[in-house]
Formats: structure tokens, C-alpha cells, sequence
């Protein structure tokens, strides 16, 4: 089984400093579901959506 735990310590270092990273949150959405987890990456997720619909 992969480790997803490093990527997802890189992407929440990105959040301390760029709270609505669009990238980032998306990879934290991914990492999340990746490692089992269901309702965190969906959160993720929207706010991603959410702040690329801003961003454009």
C-alpha cells in the first residue's frame, strides 16, 4: 500500500500560508479519500471548487 501521508503534510504546509489554495485543497481531498476517509475530502473539495470559481 502507498504512502499518502508525506503529500498531504506538503499540502497542509501550502494551507498555513495560502488558506484557500485551490490546488492544495484539492490535493488534500484526494490524499483524504486515498487514506479511507469520506466526509474530510469532500470539504476539501467544495472549498476547492469554491475558490476557483472566485479565482476566475
Amino acid at each position: 500500500m502507498e504512502d499518502h501521508t508525506n503529500p498531504l503534510k506538503q499540502f497542509f504546509k501550502v494551507l498555513q500560508y495560502f488558506l484557500n489554495d485551490a490546488l492544495a485543497l484539492t490535493g488534500m481531498g484526494v490524499g483524504c479519500g486515498n487514506l479511507g476517509e469520506h466526509q474530510e475530502p469532500i470539504s476539501h473539495i467544495e472549498r476547492a471548487h469554491n475558490e476557483n470559481q472566485i479565482a476566475q
